[in-house]
């Protein structure tokens, strides 16, 4: 699901996979090695859209994400995707904050856990306003 305001209006798109974007593992559990942003385009009443992504490095594992707008933004990928990842091969859990805008770029941080976060662990963001 996709919202953002357009001038005085709220838009809401929602979509349906048949499968996921992102191909997990087998065994259920909720972790993915990537992130998927998804473009959507509508003109002549047909509708079109792209895919780009944000992979993550060997045997790294990302879950439940969420956006963060940047103060006073005005387009809909004005700010970061934060969510949590773990590095099985070192077994440490970190914070991953990639820029929308620049999706398929190097993450602008990377934050160690003192602690293991579990997978399907899910985070909210909210402003002091």
């Amino acid at each position: 699901m996709n919202t953002f305001e357009d001038g005085d209006e709220v838009v809401v798109r929602g979509c349906k996979a048949n499968a996921t974007i992102i191909p997990g593992p087998e065994w259920g559990k909720a972790k993915y090695g990537g992130l998927a942003k998804l473009y959507f385009e509508e003109s002549n009443k047909q509708r079109t859209h792209d895919v780009k992504y944000h992979w993550l490095p060997k045997n790294n594992f990302c879950t439940g994400l969420v956006f963060v707008a940047k103060p006073e933004s005005t387009e809909e990928d004005d700010g970061w995707i934060v969510t949590f990842a773990h590095d099985e091969e070192n077994d440490t859990s970190y914070v991953l904050v990639v820029d929308a805008k620049n999706f398929g770029e190097e993450p602008i941080a990377k934050i160690k856990l003192p602690q293991r976060v579990p997978y399907g662990f899910h985070g909210s963001f909210f402003t002091s306003r």
